[in-house]
C-alpha cells in the first residue's frame, strides 16, 4: 500500500482510530485522528497508522479492560459495561442489599472504596452495629485507660531491640541501660541503670503501676528503691573520675583482685571508695 503524500486516508479507520484529516509538514505526512475507544483527538504520523504500529491513542494499553461480569464485590454485583470516559470504565452494578441498580466507576468498586449503592452508609442498622462492635472490642481488648491488653501483657521485645528485653535499651553515651515505657500514647522515661536486670525490673514495676492507675509520683518513689548498688560504677566512669586513660589496665587489676569489683551481665563494675 502506498503511503505517499497524495494518498488520502480521510474517513478511513485503522484499528481504533478514525482519520478526520491530514497534512504535510517538514517532509512528513500527518493524520488528525479520533480514538474510537475514548474519543481523544490527536495528530500522528501517517506511516505509523498505515503500517499498523499505531492503532489507538494509547488508552488500550493504559487501561486494559478486564471482564468482571457476574462477579460480586462486597454488596455489588457487576452486570455489564455501561460506557467509557477518557479511558475510565463505568459499569452497571446491582446492589445485593437493597436490589437497586446503579452505574459506578469500576475502579472504585473493585478497589473496595464503594461497597454498596449508598444504602449501607445511610443505614441506621449499620451505624448501630458499628457502635456495638466498637464497645465490644473496647471491653475485651482495652484497659480502662484505653491501652490494648496484649500490649502491656506481652514481654515480646520490638524487632529493633538489640538487647531482646522489652522496654530496655543501652545508652552508649552514658554507658548505662535506659528503661522507658509508652502507655496510652504517652512516653515515660524510667531512668538509666547500671545493669540490665535493674532496668527490666523498673519497666515491669512501672507497667504494673500504670495499669493500676498509679500516679507518676508513686512510680518515681518505687523506682528509687531499685538503684541499690550506688557504690559500684562502670570502668568508664571510674577512669573519668580518677583520671585513668587505660581501661585495659583497670580490667587487669580487677582480674588480679587488686581492685574490688563484680561482674554483672558480662560487664565489670568497680566499688568506688568515695561513695
Amino acid at each position: 500500500m502506498s503511503i505517499g503524500r497524495k494518498t488520502d486516508y480521510t474517513g478511513k479507520t485503522f484499528g481504533d482510530l478514525l482519520v478526520l484529516s491530514q497534512k504535510w509538514e517538514r517532509g512528513k505526512s500527518y493524520c488528525y485522528c479520533q480514538c474510537l475507544l475514548c474519543g481523544k483527538l490527536f495528530w500522528t504520523r501517517k506511516d505509523s497508522i498505515a503500517s499498523g504500529r499505531t492503532t489507538s491513542c494509547g488508552c488500550r494499553t493504559k487501561y486494559k479492560s478486564v471482564d468482571i461480569t457476574g462477579k460480586v464485590f462486597n454488596y455489588l454485583k457487576a452486570i455489564r459495561l455501561d460506557h467509557k470516559a477518557e479511558g475510565v470504565e463505568f459499569w452497571l452494578f446491582e446492589c445485593l442489599r437493597c436490589g437497586n441498580q446503579k452505574v459506578m466507576e469500576k475502579s472504585l468498586v473493585v478497589g473496595g472504596r464503594a461497597k454498596s449503592c449508598g444504602c449501607l452508609k445511610a443505614s441506621s442498622e449499620s451505624k448501630e452495629g458499628g457502635i456495638k462492635a466498637l464497645k465490644e472490642y473496647q471491653k475485651n481488648n482495652l484497659t480502662g485507660t484505653g491501652t490494648k491488653r496484649d500490649v502491656y501483657e506481652s514481654d515480646q521485645p520490638l524487632c529493633t531491640n538489640k538487647l531482646n528485653v522489652r522496654g530496655v535499651c543501652f545508652d552508649k553515651r552514658r554507658n548505662k541501660y535506659l528503661a522507658q515505657i509508652v502507655f496510652c500514647g504517652k512516653q515515660y522515661f524510667l531512668g538509666r541503670y547500671k545493669t540490665i536486670e535493674e532496668a527490666k525490673k523498673a519497666y515491669d514495676l512501672s507497667r504494673e503501676m500504670l495499669v493500676n492507675h498509679s500516679g507518676i509520683e508513686e512510680i518515681k518513689a518505687a523506682l528509687a528503691s531499685i538503684n541499690a548498688d550506688k557504690e559500684y560504677i562502670s570502668i568508664k566512669e571510674y577512669c573519668l573520675k580518677h583520671g585513668y586513660t587505660s581501661r585495659a589496665g583497670i580490667r587487669k587489676r580487677l582480674r588480679d583482685g587488686k581492685l574490688e569489683g563484680k561482674k554483672v551481665s558480662g560487664r565489670w563494675l568497680i566499688k568506688d571508695s568515695d561513695n
